[in-house]
């Protein structure tokens, strides 16, 4: 039997007492500097997230990120290469 996936956002929907948007201002803002996508990279990251098909109510389907926290961070990268 296969085993059911979850769609991340819902399960940070119904874990949070305010709102998404509350809850991403918090982790953006506990980012450490070292740690932080520069603001020009962080930009230029979320426009491709925008443009790319696998992006849906700001979230990666391929992956199930949020994507705004994704490219906040300097470190990480697109599941499929579109960006690092």
């Amino acid at each position: 039997m296969s085993e059911l996936r979850v769609c991340r956002l819902c399960e940070i929907r119904e874990r949070l007492t305010g709102n998404i948007s509350e809850y991403v201002n918090r982790y953006l803002e506990e980012i450490r500097e070292e740690d932080s996508a520069s603001e020009e990279c962080y930009v230029s990251r979320l426009e491709v997230c925008a443009s790319c098909s696998r992006c849906h109510e700001a979230m990666c389907t391929a992956c199930g990120c949020y994507v705004e926290l994704r490219a906040a961070v300097k470190d990480r990268d697109c599941p499929y290469h579109r960006w690092r």
